[in-house]
Order: structure tokens, then C-alpha cells, then sequence
């Protein structure tokens, strides 16, 4: 499938379509295997049965290829798994437009490093995407995460002062610093109400936000963060730019009763 190539500046895709990897390798392997034919074609061979043997082989090396780009994706995290369909987005924080025509439901963990990872990732796609993407925020922190539980309650806790993302900015550009000072200092630069920051902290408020989102994620099958899902197509890991931007290209080119 060719995707089109990205201007981030701009935040438009060009019209100019470019070659998945696979298909150039298999243009490159084409070459070599032509060229190879052609030169023992001319030490005496006989072109008629050399050609149809060139052809079996590259037949051959074209489905060997298509099962390695299977297995690549796989890999990936992004195998053709069935599409999930109405992920609730309820009252998570979001950016981008309400009505963008991809939207990317995110399960994170603020203690986990590969989410942190991630962070200047999905960035880059709301900068290249301005218009068409949408991206939701999903509590997950892990248990082996031990202070993940009071960092995913302090964004909460900002969430409810109108600074979630401020926030979630500040946590996981110092992941190293999750204990309660930390987080209050937090809180104080950006401005809240540190009393009530203090109350939803200590109360059950941000435990049952955290444990709904846990619940969504054991139904949708969600075993380690973080966790994507575009448009209910779903994507593991914290993968690079160019893993988003197909799938949201392949969305985008869509049909829009199809997403």
C-alpha cells in the first residue's frame, strides 16, 4: 500500500504518493535477479527456460516477502486485528478537534519510561495533524509502577482545576520525581488550589477514575502500556512517528462509514 509523504510545517500531507519499504525491496530483488538472468543468458544459456525459471522465483521471493512483512507488523504491534468499535471517551481528557476524523484513545502509565517515550511521538502527530486528529488520555498505571497510583490521582487532581495536561506535561518530564512533595510543587507552579489539589488527592475521587479506565482497558484486551488505539485499530508500544502516520493516512483515506 503507498503512503504520502508528511510536511509537518505545514501540517498537510503532499500529494506526491512514495513507496513502502516493501515494495522497493522487491523492485531491488526484481533487478538483481533480472540482471543475473541476463548475464548468464549470455555465456550460452537458453533465455526461454531461464527466463520462466527467474519468474518462479521471483514468485517465490514475493510471497517470502509478503510473510515477512506480515511478521514485521506483527512485530510492530500493528497486525490487522479486528477493529474495535465505540471505545467509550466519557470524560477523558482530550486534544485536538471534537470532531477530528481519526481520534487515538492512548492507555499510559506517568511512571512507565516507554510512555514517556511516546510523549514527543503523539506531539509530532498533532502538530503534523491539527485538524484531523483527536487524542484521548487513559489511566493505566501498572502495578509493578509503585508510585504511579498518587501520579495518575495528582493529574487528576489538576484535571479537576483545568491543568490535566500541564500537568501530565510535568510528571513525565520528571519521572524520577513522583512522590507527594513533587507533585505538590507541581501543583503550587502551575497555579491550583493547593487545598482542594491536597482533598481530591486523598480521597477515593481519582481511584475509581483510574479503576474505570483499568476496567476499559481489560475489555479491549489491553495487556502492557502504552497502548494505542486509532480509530479502534489497535497499536503497541511506544512505536515511531512513521507507525502513527500510516495508520492515520490509511484512515484519512478511508471511507468515512468505514472507520
Amino acid at each position: 500500500m503507498e503512503e504520502l509523504e508528511l510536511s509537518e510545517k505545514r501540517g498537510k500531507r503532499l500529494k506526491k504518493p512514495i513507496s513502502p519499504p516493501s515494495t522497493i525491496f522487491r523492485r531491488s530483488l526484481t533487478l538483481a535477479l533480472v540482471l543475473g538472468s541476463g548475464c548468464a543468458a549470455e555465456r550460452g544459456g537458453d533465455p526461454p527456460g531461464r527466463i520462466a525459471h527467474v519468474e518462479a522465483r521471483l514468485d517465490r521471493l514475493e510471497s517470502d516477502v509478503r510473510r515477512l512483512s506480515t511478521a514485521l507488523d506483527k512485530a510492530l504491534g500493528i497486525e490487522e486485528a479486528p477493529r474495535v468499535e465505540g471505545i467509550e471517551i466519557g470524560q477523558s481528557p482530550t486534544l485536538g478537534p471534537d470532531d477530528a476524523p481519526v481520534t487515538i484513545v492512548g492507555f499510559s502509565d506517568f511512571e512507565c519510561p516507554f510512555c514517556a517515550g511516546a510523549v514527543a511521538t503523539l506531539e509530532r502527530v498533532l502538530i503534523a495533524y491539527p485538524a484531523e486528529v483527536r487524542r484521548v488520555f487513559k489511566h493505566y498505571p501498572m502495578p509493578v509502577h509503585k508510585q504511579a497510583v498518587l501520579a495518575h490521582k495528582a493529574a487528576l487532581a489538576a484535571a479537576a482545576q483545568g491543568k490535566f495536561w500541564e500537568m501530565h506535561h510535568r510528571i513525565y518530564a520528571s519521572q524520577d520525581k513522583l512522590d507527594l512533595d513533587s507533585l505538590r510543587a507541581h501543583a503550587q507552579d502551575l497555579g491550583l488550589d493547593i487545598d482542594k489539589f491536597d482533598a481530591f488527592v486523598a480521597s477515593d475521587a481519582g481511584l475509581k477514575a483510574i479503576q474505570q479506565d483499568r476496567e476499559q482497558a481489560r475489555k479491549l484486551g489491553v495487556l502492557g502500556v502504552p497502548a494505542f488505539f486509532i480509530n479502534g485499530r489497535f497499536v503497541a508500544g511506544a512505536q515511531p512517528f512513521e507507525v502513527f502516520q500510516r495508520v492515520i493516512d490509511e484512515e484519512l483515506a478511508s471511507p468515512p462509514h468505514s472507520r
